[in-house]
């Protein structure tokens, strides 16, 4: 049987394990020992803690049911969480510590594109599987020279393309862009520029704005001088309720969609009724209220959003990626019998896995996001993201 060929639904997020021809595990490599350390390096403070407040929430929740049971002879995962302060330079820090003091199988995070591509580099000489949240391209590709880093979230390119078919969809054949001064922006940019392209979308002009900015005025007003039927938008919380704010108070009326890092229930709080008939390219879990129970998959969503609902009081689309990586480290270590660093990547890149955010097929030459298939265009109605008609 190829390594292709083994799949399974990890989804630890309160429902049972549904494992098909994977139930056939390597031969048992296990340890002996107290509890399996797991590295947490994510955004607690400064710009992203938005973000990484969500990551740590969910983190907590599917760690506490997996512990019920154990995961390797009874052991028990323990979460070593560390606060980056959303700080390149912090993020390194942290991660060496992780490294060197807590003697991590694996790490979790960075959780953006700017902290985590400084701990990239470290984490392949170290060669301790790192599944981090940022969505650049760069931290994965080359993967021969990245074999130890998995990217969860969307790849530039997928949202990028879905960003200009939605414009495209709606009639229109211009836009305009808009994206941070950093390395999120500048993957970003890089992906949708070509998508544009390609598609025959003509973009009137592109702004890059401080990823720290408090008032996107000048920035909208620049864009909306190209006169751009919409606007094609890259940024997170809490810059990208603001300029959703700023667009409003512009009177821009055309469609506005923004790529997967927009913040979620966050932007919409955010950006109150600026928001409403704003879409975003985002996985189909961030609506799983509105997905029929067709299959395991779906069920586990539906569940998930169900439970951290009722846990936190509301759900955060960008949960299920600190989900489906603890979910992918503690299957590879139950599927591999062992908790050594070298088997969890091992592991992880031979498999396909059904996760809570949607299909991921790692292999040795693709260690990118989440499956293309999983995206949907989201859009708010009545302060609520909901499936685009």
């Amino acid at each position: 049987m190829g390594a292709r060929a083994r799949v399974f639904v990890g989804v630890i997020a309160l429902v049972p394990l549904v494992s098909g021809v994977a139930a056939c595990a390597a031969d048992e490599k296990t340890a002996s020992g107290g509890d399996i350390p797991v590295g947490v390096d994510i955004e607690l403070s400064g710009p992203a803690s938005v973000l990484g407040g969500s990551y740590r929430k969910a983190l907590e929740l599917v760690a506490a049911e997996a512990n019920k049971t154990g995961v390797l002879d009874g052991r028990r995962i323990r979460l070593v969480i560390r606060d980056n302060k959303s700080d390149p330079a912090e993020a390194v820090r942290v991660a060496k510590n992780l490294w060197d003091n807590e003697k991590i199988v694996a790490m979790i995070g960075p959780g953006t594109s700017p902290t985590a591509l400084p701990v990239v580099d470290e984490a392949e000489r170290r060669k301790v599987p790192l599944f981090t949240f940022g969505s650049s391209g760069a931290l994965v590709n080359p993967v021969d020279r990245h074999r130890y880093t998995f990217k969860i979230p969307p790849n530039n390119e997928d949202m990028a393309r879905i960003q200009v078919s939605e414009i495209i969809r709606r009639g229109l054949g211009t836009a305009g862009y808009l994206a941070p001064s950093d390395a999120f922006g500048d993957a970003s940019l890089k992906a949708f520029d070509p998508a544009a392209r390609e598609a025959g979308l003509a973009v009137t002009g592109v702004e890059r704005f401080n990823p720290r900015d408090t008032d996107f005025t000048v920035a909208v007003t620049k864009l909306l001088a190209g006169r751009p039927q919409a606007i094609a938008v890259a940024a997170i919380t809490p810059a990208s309720s603001l300029i959703a704010k700023a667009i409003r108070q512009a009177g821009f009326t055309g469609p506005v969609v923004y790529e997967g890092g927009a913040g979620a229930e966050l932007f919409v709080q955010g950006a109150a009724g600026a928001s409403e008939g704003m879409s975003m390219v985002f996985p189909r879990v961030l609506a799983a209220n509105e997905l029929p129970d067709t299959n395991p998959q779906a069920q586990a969503q539906k569940r998930f959003f169900a439970e951290y609902t009722r846990r936190y009081g509301e759900f955060s689309g960008f949960a299920p990626f600190a989900a489906d990586a603890f979910a992918m480290i503690v299957q590879a270590i139950k599927m591999s019998q062992s908790a050594d660093p070298e088997d969890i990547r091992d592991e992880v890149e031979a498999r396909s896995f059904g996760g809570l955010t949607g299909w991921f097929s790692f292999s040795p030459s693709y260690h990118g996001g989440v499956d293309k298939s999983s995206l949907v265009v989201l859009t708010v109605r009545n302060g609520q993201w909901t499936l685009a008609g």
